[in-house]
């Protein structure tokens, strides 16, 4: 059992190490900005990394299909958002 008094200081590294990569992002894009936002913004509200994950590539893949480049989709990432959309509407059933 490592103590709660050491755990909370390795958490503020992760999440330091976590906000490193965002400085490289192109902000300027859309299409960037609004995925990054909600990866950011879900993480700390729901607890949970994998709904910051989940949030992230829904918008991801809404902004891309409504900036008009839906072509530059993968076959995986539409994959993955079909997943993700119903995993969130049984979630909200059950």
């Amino acid at each position: 059992m490592i103590p709660s008094i050491a755990a909370a200081p390795a958490l503020i590294m992760v999440g330091i190490f976590m906000m490193e990569p965002l400085s490289t992002l192109d902000l300027s894009d859309f299409s960037v900005a609004m995925p990054a936002f909600f990866a950011v913004a879900a993480m700390p509200f729901t607890y949970n990394i994998a709904y910051g994950v989940l949030f992230s590539m829904l918008s991801y893949t809404l902004c891309m299909a409504v900036t008009g480049r839906r072509k530059q989709l993968s076959p995986t990432m539409l994959i993955l958002t079909a997943v993700f959309l119903m995993y969130l509407i049984l979630d909200a059933i059950f």
